[in-house]
């Protein structure tokens, strides 16, 4: 079964799926030893890679990259993974579900 999937059997199931934030590897290998999925916060992720808030700074490469080594690092997670705005036209926001999709992202909140 593929992660959106996981995801989508895992909501549907009785009691709760808690996604837990995370912005590092380090955040995120402590979040896996508790918890099944984490969540790809947009603050913490811009706050932690470039030490600025979320107002426009993150560059999806940069985002759909450390999806990548999430999904590598913690291959039975889910992932949810935030894209704000969806980078302002709906072909780019539709490109970078696409490659979150393909480096295993289990889902995305727009």
């Amino acid at each position: 079964m593929n992660h959106p999937a996981r995801l989508r059997e895992a909501i549907k199931a009785d009691g709760t799926t808690p996604l837990i934030g995370v912005f590092d590897m380090f955040s995120a290998s402590v979040a896996a030893q508790h918890y099944d999925g984490m969540f790809v916060s947009g603050f913490g992720f811009a706050a932690s890679h470039y030490g600025l808030p979320d107002i426009g700074f993150i560059a999806w490469p940069d985002l759909v990259h450390f999806v990548q080594r999430l999904r590598q690092a913690f291959p039975r997670q889910h992932l949810l993974v935030d894209i704000d705005d969806g980078y302002v036209d709906p072909e780019t926001a539709c490109h970078v579900v696409r490659s979150l999709e393909q480096v295993g992202a289990s889902g995305v909140i727009l």
